[in-house]
């Protein structure tokens, strides 16, 4: 079992580069724990993709950081142990997480 955290998070609106769309996403960086995590940090970052549609998901290499339409809460909670505590916190304290 890969055991992800979110490290960082934030909601924002991004357009979509394939249909110009506005949407919801959240916006992430996260690591994994362990002493293979190259190989972990493979495994998360294929399942994301197998999970999320290109469409609906993205990575800022200048941000290194993904983004995820709001609409795959429950694919983000299966990926990252945290996901659910750090969306609270997000709630809690917008400025500060």
């Amino acid at each position: 079992m890969i055991i992800a955290h979110i490290t960082h998070l934030r909601i924002e609106d991004r357009v979509l580069e394939m249909t110009g769309e506005v949407a919801a996403f959240y916006v992430f960086d996260w690591s994994v724990h362990t002493s293979s995590f190259a190989v972990e940090a493979k495994l998360v970052r294929d399942a994301l993709k197998r999970e999320v549609p290109a469409v609906d998901r993205g990575w800022d290499p200048d941000g290194k950081r993904w983004y995820v339409k709001v609409e795959y809460r429950a694919t983000l909670a299966k990926l990252f142990v945290n996901f659910e505590d750090a969306l609270d916190a997000l709630e809690r304290q917008p400025a500060l997480f």
